[in-house]
């Protein structure tokens, strides 16, 4: 009687992501599988025939019975019907010895053949989240496959992963267990969190399957948080949003992933990407950083996430550093051993404007975020504003609402839109920490960082991106955390006289000469005034109004709103609707403290006030 064979199961709707697969079992585990067996959803012909070139393959065309609306509920959008082809696994144990499934976001990297030997002992083998075997450096449990509790099973059993299923011959198939899982899938498709898993995790508890559990102590199915060290694992699995192909540090951090994709591209096999490269690229001037402070930045945009369970690394991180104290600059960047931090000293010193426009032109992603040497990210920063941005194709550039904190405790509420055009009549218009952009639309209108200009910088180009069209967007909270030094170079002289020089020029466009006893009053946070200078700022701010009907600069009701936020702190001393008085300090942290969150986000409401010349209705 022939020798029943041993298989590898995979499937993708994406062929190179199959082929991914064979081409590291045949580098590493060469004749352990006498086939693959490959479900997909209209491979070309010349995949298969490059596939079948790889190792023998069995290809099946999947359509799945779980019924098409169940993927609008919102957990289910996460997937594609294919990934519940391994419920088919226990159909096809009958025409094998033992039977392997991998998902494709798998990096092997040594013998598979002590998993084929584990699974004779029970039939069935998964990996476990339990404290020995560790795959996912945490343990976890079987409740966290689903929204509630489901009765009659141990919701605090050991999770089991669906990453990787193995059957032998040996396991004793009491029902149709395919059938029973898709039908349990549509039953509880509401309450399932981890749809497939959760399903195959109760299937062990339904009929009492003894498993055999893997892991090893993360040698198997090793998940690569941001710090963990899978060197030594055998293969390393990318679970959750976050994979080879689409995660700037994965893709850095692991190299032997590009190198078996650019092995199937020379094949002539189908390909993924056009390109490799992060979507956001966050760019860092510094100058003589205080490296506790410039730790705590680093740290904060290490830890981003996409959630409260799910990092967010899809991104590059460019310093831009004065050519000062460079060793030891240099080795405060290499301690973090991250590819995606990328180091450039100026061979002069260049000052903030060329630096910036220096990362600007290295920058690969889409999307430019910037933040300085000293502030704090929220940990959900990037990825917020990312995903507004993809989300809002109309807007340029996308802020925040940010906390002062160090020497000054206060929060601010941003505008959008047409009001935060005309806010910049006057001053800059969000703070520059803040912002995250589309790149292409700076770079294909020559929008950069005028370098004759050491303060102000920012304000400056975003009064020519106005002019250019640039819709400015805001997620209205709190997202970033400013370090206020005084006496720092936003205070200086040289700062307010040219923040006056771009207010005179903003005025001139409406045809309007601002007195000079005046220039230094007319921007907002410079308090309260006299009655005499009240008066004055009334006459020229309704003579700016009467002249935008003519030039439509701005926007007509935000300019006639800014204009009166001013008129009331120029009456009262306060700006209600931009300043938010914090209940609670924001906390300043210690020098090595690298704690990278702040508390005391605590806002009151603001509110609008008319005025007897300026009455605003919205």
């Amino acid at each position: 009687m022939d020798r029943l064979k041993n298989a590898v199961m995979v499937a993708d709707t994406r062929p190179l992501l199959v082929a991914h697969i064979l081409l590291q079992l045949q580098e590493d585990n060469k004749g352990l599988f006498d086939e693959a067996i490959i479900y997909h959803t209209n491979f070309s012909e010349n995949d298969k025939k490059l596939m079948n070139s790889i190792m023998p393959c069995r290809f099946i065309d999947y359509i799945s019975p779980i019924p098409k609306e169940t993927f609008n509920l919102p957990r289910f959008k996460r997937f594609s019907p294919i990934m519940f082809v391994r419920y088919e696994i226990f159909n096809l144990i009958r025409e094998y010895e033992t039977i392997m499934w991998i998902d494709t976001d798998v990096l092997i990297q040594g013998d598979l053949s002590k998993l084929l030997e584990e699974v004779k002992k029970t039939g069935y083998a998964m990996l476990s989240e339990d404290p020995h075997n560790n795959s996912a450096g945490n343990v976890d449990y079987m409740r966290t496959n689903f929204f509630k509790s489901v009765p009659n099973y141990d919701m605090d059993r050991y999770l089991l992963c669906t990453g990787t299923i193995i059957v032998n011959r040996k396991l004793t198939i009491k029902s149709d267990y395919t059938n029973w899982c898709y039908k349990k899938t549509i039953e509880w498709a509401k309450n399932l969190n981890l749809p497939d898993q959760g399903v195959i995790n109760a299937l062990v508890q339904e009929f009492n399957i003894k498993t055999t559990p893997i892991g090893h102590n993360g040698v198997y199915g090793c998940f690569p948080s941001y710090g963990r060290d899978c060197s030594k694992a055998i293969y390393i699995h990318a679970w959750g949003e976050n994979k080879f192909w689409n995660d700037w540090y994965l893709y850095n951090k692991f190299p032997k992933w590009k190198e078996v994709y650019d092995k199937w591209i020379d094949m002539g096999g189908s390909r993924l990407l056009d390109k490799f490269v992060p979507e956001v690229s966050i760019v860092i001037p510094t100058y003589k950083p205080d490296f506790g402070y410039f730790k705590q930045c680093l740290d904060s945009l290490i830890g981003q996430k996409k959630n409260d369970y799910e990092r967010f690394s899809n991104f590059e991180i460019i310093i831009i550093s004065e050519p000062l104290d460079q060793e030891n600059i240099t080795k405060f960047v290499e301690s973090y051993d991250d590819n995606r931090i990328q180091l450039y000293f100026n061979e002069s010193r260049l000052g903030i404007a060329a630096s910036l426009n220096r990362g600007m032109r290295l920058s690969q992603g889409e999307f430019i975020a910037r933040i300085d040497d000293d502030d704090i990210a929220s940990p959900k920063r990037i990825f917020s504003q990312l995903s507004y941005l993809k989300e809002n194709k109309d807007i340029t550039l996308c802020t925040t609402e940010y906390n002062y904190f160090g020497d000054m405790n206060e929060g601010r509420k941003v505008f959008e839109g047409e009001m935060s055009k005309a806010w910049s009549i006057f001053t800059c218009p969000f703070d520059h920490p803040t912002i995250m952009f589309r790149k292409d639309f700076f770079i294909n209108n020559n929008l950069f960082y005028d370098e004759n200009r050491r303060f102000v910088e920012d304000w400056e180009l975003w009064l020519r991106a106005f002019d250019k069209g640039m819709k400015v967007g805001c997620i209205h909270e709190v997202l970033m955390y400013h370090r206020w030094h005084n006496g720092s170079a936003g205070q200086s002289n040289k700062t307010v006289d040219m923040m006056d020089e771009l207010v005179e020029q903003n005025f001139l466009k409406l045809d309007i000469k601002i007195p000079k006893d005046i220039i230094q009053i007319i921007r907002p946070w410079n308090g309260k005034v006299s009655e005499e200078n009240y008066f004055k700022l009334e006459n020229i701010f309704d003579t700016a109004i009467r002249n935008n009907y003519d030039f439509k600069i701005y926007d007509d009701k935000s300019l006639l709103h800014v204009f009166s936020i001013r008129l009331f702190e120029a009456k009262t001393g306060t700006l209600p609707e931009v300043n938010v008085e914090l209940k609670e300090n924001c906390i300043d942290f210690g020098r090595d403290n690298t704690e990278n969150t702040v508390k005391g986000h605590f806002f009151k409401k603001s509110f609008k006030k008319n005025f007897k010349t300026f009455i605003c209705t919205y």
